[in-house]
Order: structure tokens, then sequence, then C-alpha cells
């Protein structure tokens, strides 16, 4: 059953959509509640419960705390220090851990952004380099089809754990900044099934040796930010750029570089509607990137699993885009449809209309020769397109001006792909 017909039967359950949507709501207006304070107050603490679903991993339960230092700062928008953790588990078998501290203040004249992340994927998507050039054939999966091989066919596991500081001085104003930052990275892979894609992509040493269990990877990163928003929130209008070089030593390999462009602009079309779009060039400048470090999609503000899945590619499967090189594109056309308080709580609805875009612009090269011509056939398609695409719709709920639930479900526009529905608590970007 494909995403679009699960999709369908969660609305036809209407019991479990609509317990679903009034646990997040009431969760959220509960913590919010609980922290409702004068305009002044410096320091907001909040707890919001996390009832959610992902396409790709299932129902997500958990929490998140939120600790705002606004100083002096009276806007409901804005803060000077803020402390985010959020512990997840998943349906699926994935557990999340991310501890986030930003502040502008404990250094002078500078942004201090520190990240540790833990993830432990016991199913973690595994569908091979360069996109569909790796075939993805579901009769491999199904235990009713005469070629059935495995459930877990396209699965290993994966632990990825994470630790970052960057520095970005200001120059002449907080709105142009440097970026000077050092992250380190562990991941350990293990295979699920030894008939699985993984298991052949080592048998046949498109995986080497010395990169196929994980490894670690120390990275330097330095370039500039500008950053001219309304709001770091949920912002309605202005541009947020930045422009990095990273330089990264893996375990038994050789030094590698990428090159990170990605360019924001919210656009206020009127006063109810808000065009916002994202574009993202990730390249390999030199060096060889281990496959395990290939998925990481990076940005100034958090590291994700890319391409592919709620954060990247809405409506296509999580790390089903990996390549050396690629670019990303998303629009999103915003209409606030709600605007009033309940029980004293400002909320805001939100309808978008969604289109995501990636174009591989650099594959990792493949040596087919040593595959043999039956299995080569069967698992790869050398001919591939290098553009993926999908359309979605959105409901954005902005509740105080600071907790966000978001509910998105996005159709891939290639054929047989289907679909993937996410809720959330964050925007895309």
């Amino acid at each position: 059953m494909n995403s679009f017909l699960k999709f369908k039967k969660l609305l036809n359950n209407n019991e479990f959509f609509v317990l679903l949507i009034f646990l997040i709501f009431n969760t959220n207006l509960k913590a919010q509640d609980s922290i409702q304070v004068k305009k002044h107050k410096r320091y907001v603490v909040g707890f919001v419960p996390i009832i959610a679903y992902d396409a790709d991993l299932g129902v997500r339960y958990g929490g998140v705390v939120n600790l705002f230092d606004k100083g002096k700062i009276q806007s409901d928008l804005e803060y000077n220090q803020y402390l985010f953790l959020r512990v997840v588990n998943t349906s699926k078998g994935t557990f999340q851990s991310h501890i986030v501290f930003d502040s502008e203040t404990l250094i002078p004249k500078t942004k201090l952004l520190s990240e540790v992340t833990y993830m432990n994927d016991n199913l973690m998507d595994f569908f091979g380099f360069n996109g569909v050039e790796t075939n993805f054939d579901n009769s491999f999966v199904d235990e009713n089809n005469d070629f059935f091989i495995h459930h877990h066919f396209y699965s290993c596991k994966r632990q990825w754990l994470r630790a970052r500081i960057d520095f970005q001085p200001y120059i002449k104003s907080r709105k142009l900044r440097m970026l000077f930052g050092y992250s380190f990275h562990w991941f350990d892979y293990k295979s699920v099934e030894q008939n699985s894609l993984y298991n052949y992509f080592k048998d046949w040493k498109i995986l080497s040796a010395n990169e196929l269990s994980g490894g670690y990877v120390n990275q330097l990163t330095a370039g500039g930010i500008y950053e001219m928003r309304d709001s770091q929130i949920n912002p309605k209008k202005g541009i947020w750029a930045e422009s990095f070089v990273t330089l990264g030593y893996a375990s038994n390999h050789e030094p590698f570089s990428k090159w990170i462009f990605t360019y924001r602009h919210y656009f206020s079309l009127s006063k109810s509607t808000v065009l916002a779009a994202r574009f993202s060039s990730q390249q390999k400048l030199f060096g060889y990137i281990p496959f395990y470090f290939m998925s990481v999609y990076q940005d100034s503000r958090m590291q994700q699993d890319g391409l592919g899945g709620a954060f990247t590619l809405r409506g296509i499967a999580r790390n089903r885009v990996v390549a050396d090189g690629y670019c990303l594109a998303n629009i999103e056309l915003k209409k606030k449809i709600f605007d009033k308080k309940i029980l004293k709580l400002p909320i805001e609805i939100d309808l978008a209309l969604t289109s995501d875009l990636a174009m591989i612009t650099q594959k990792r090269k493949i040596d087919y020769s040593v595959i043999p011509s039956d299995e080569l056939t069967k698992h790869f398609n050398t001919d591939a397109p290098l553009l993926y695409k999908s359309i979605g719709l959105g409901t954005y709920i902005i509740i105080n001006k600071g907790s966000l639930i978001t509910v998105n479900y996005a159709h891939s526009l290639h054929k047989n792909w289907g679909g993937g529905f996410y809720v959330g608590s964050n925007l895309l970007f």
C-alpha cells in the first residue's frame, strides 16, 4: 500500500485523525497557557508534549522544553538567548534527542550556536546512491510477491552522534556576520538482514571496508551569513542567506571539502499572504565523502537527513536522493485564514501550497563492471533522471506567536512514488 493510500485510510479513520489533532493542539495550548506571562518578563519557559506523525518515521511521541531569555526585548518574536531540548521516539524504531543553545549576548557582538544530537535508527532507509539510479522495487519487500526478498531489504541500522559549535561575529551589525565553526560526527552502521541492499553494496565493493560500519568526521566551517528577517520564529518578510566552506577529516579517508550556499527569501504579498522560498546548493569541492556523511544536509541552524522527507524534499522518502552534490529548492505560498485570541492566547492559522524540487549535480561514482549483469539490470538504472519534484498542501497553526503545529501532505510527481504525510512542530525554513 503506497503512502497516498495510507493517507486516505488515515483520513477515513476520523476518530484517530481528530484525536491526533486534538492532542497536539490541546497539549500545545496547555503548555502555552501555563507560561502566559506579562510582556516584560525576562524568562519564558514551556514544556510541550509531542504527538506527531511522519511518513518516514511513523508516529512520533516525546516532549520539547523551550527556555527563552528575552532580556529587555519587548517583542514576542525575538529573544537574546534560547535553550531547546527535544526527546522523541517513533513507532518505526527511531530515537532522537537534540539540545540546542542559541545566544546573542554570551559573547559581545557575536551569535553563538551550539548543538548536541543523538539519533538511533533501528530501520534506517538505505536506497543506494544517485537517486533513482538505484532502483526501488516494491516486489522485493512485498511478501505476497513472487520476487519477495525481505521486509527490510531497503533498511540498515544507524547511530549518529554529533556535537557542533558555531561562532558568528558581527560585521558592523547583527544582520551581517562571519561564521566559524567546528563539528564532530560519529556514525555506526550495521545490517538489519543478510539479504539487503546494504549488504549487496558491501559485496559489490560499492561500500568500501573502511566506511561500511561507519566512522567519525571532524569538520571545520568558515563563511558568512546575512540575516534580515522580521522574526526568527515565523518570518513574514526579509532575507536569510549564508555561504560557507567546510573541511572534513574522516576516519581512514582523505580529507574532503564542500561548499554550501543557502538563500531564503520571505515576501509579504499582502497583510495575509506570504511567499517563502529557499534555495540551497551543496557541492563537493574535493576529496572523498564517506557514504555515511553523504546524506547530511547542512545549514547554519540545524543539520538534517537528506534529501527526502519532512525537512528537505517532502513527499519523497527520506534519503532517497543521496549524491556528492545537489541543489534543493522549496517554495511555499501561505495564506492566513484565522487570527484571533482563544482563551487569551493569540492563534493564527495559515494554509499553504508547497512545491519542493531537487537536482543531482555531482553523482557518486560507481564501478558497475564488478556487478553481475543480472543484478545490474535488477537494481540499477544508469539513465535515471537528475530532477526530483513534489507538490503539496499545508496547514500551519501558530500559538502565542511562538509555538507551531505543522500539518503537511506532499505528493511526488514521479510515477508510482506516492507521497508523504507529516505532522510536526517546525517550519521547513
